[in-house]
């Protein structure tokens, strides 16, 4: 438990310093999502498109057509089958 903890307050200490953009090359490594079909509801609409991996502050990146990415902080993602 203790090498956990130091590990997580090493973590923290550098997301304060270096915010999300020192994670985020680890993250793209084990990104299931990228470069499939996706639906991210977002609130009460559905929006359909390639997940394209995440921003410099950890967004979604949604390409929804070949010249437009959106970025979503928040929404129900699902894999889209169709």
């Amino acid at each position: 438990a203790a090498w956990l903890l130091d590990e997580l307050l090493e973590a923290l200490d550098c997301f304060e310093s270096n915010a999300f953009e020192a994670f985020r090359s680890n993250w793209q490594d084990m990104d299931l999502l990228l470069g499939r079909n996706i639906l991210v509801e977002p609130g009460d609409k559905e929006i359909s498109g390639r997940a394209r991996g995440v921003d410099q502050n950890g967004g979604l990146l949604l390409e929804t057509s070949p010249s437009v990415v959106q970025v979503f902080h928040s929404g129900e993602v699902r894999v889209h089958h169709g």
